[in-house]
């Protein structure tokens, strides 16, 4: 399952290092928020990390210019069509998320892959605020989101389709990372789990094997 274009909703701290991280992948990436004005000062906080990254010669300046062509911009959920993963990246509350998800899925293609990046609220409860929880997976990258580790999270009732494509997105991101963990079990504490990587990084490699299986 090839996934090239990102949908992000939530344009914030984590938001818009989502947005960056991902169009550094060579995704082509649509940044949201409740209002333009919101994503559109996301952005521009990319373009700054960016600007940083330049001066300290760690990119040049025509490969950070590529990057920031890749992020669009976008207001609300409706802009969520035509994209292969949507990414939520809303305020950590559970009555805000299950809200955002109810109206990304009437507006997502019915093949999109559903992704929260949730810390601390349950994959498989926010599942149920859509109509197909077989898709919906946790991609919980760390802040600053740009140098950070991210964790995949699987919820009960995540197919094993759609578990693979969730393992194909994130080795995308391991020239960007230092880490990028598994945790398969939601019946543990999210930071305890993310705290040995020993077991998270066992779990990544057998799912990893057998996605290429």
């Amino acid at each position: 399952m090839s996934i090239d274009r990102v949908f992000v909703i939530g344009a914030r701290l984590m938001g818009h290092g989502i947005a960056q991280v991902s169009a550094v992948a060579g995704k082509r990436v649509t940044l949201s928020d409740r209002i333009s004005d919101l994503a559109e000062k996301g952005k521009s906080r990319v373009a700054g990390n960016l600007a940083r990254q330049v001066e300290k010669e760690k990119i040049g300046q025509a490969d950070a210019d590529a990057v920031l062509e890749r992020i669009g911009t976008a207001e609300g959920t409706d802009g969520a069509a035509g994209h292969d993963i949507v990414i939520e990246a809303v305020f950590e509350d559970e009555a805000v998320k299950r809200e955002t998800w109810a109206a990304l899925t009437a507006s997502a293609d019915a093949a999109a892959i559903f992704a929260s990046n949730t810390s601390s609220i349950s994959i498989t409860s926010l599942a149920t605020a859509t109509d197909r929880a077989p898709r919906f997976i946790g991609l919980h990258f760390f802040s600053p989101v740009p140098v950070m580790g991210l964790a995949l999270l699987l919820g009960r009732r995540t197919n094993p389709e759609i578990r693979c494509a969730g393992v194909s997105l994130n080795t995308s991101y391991l020239d960007e990372f230092d880490a990028v963990r598994l945790i398969e079990s939601e019946s543990r504490r999210l930071g305890l789990a993310v705290a040995d990587p020993v077991r998270g990084g066992a779990a990544f490699e057998r799912l990893v094997a057998a996605c290429l299986a």
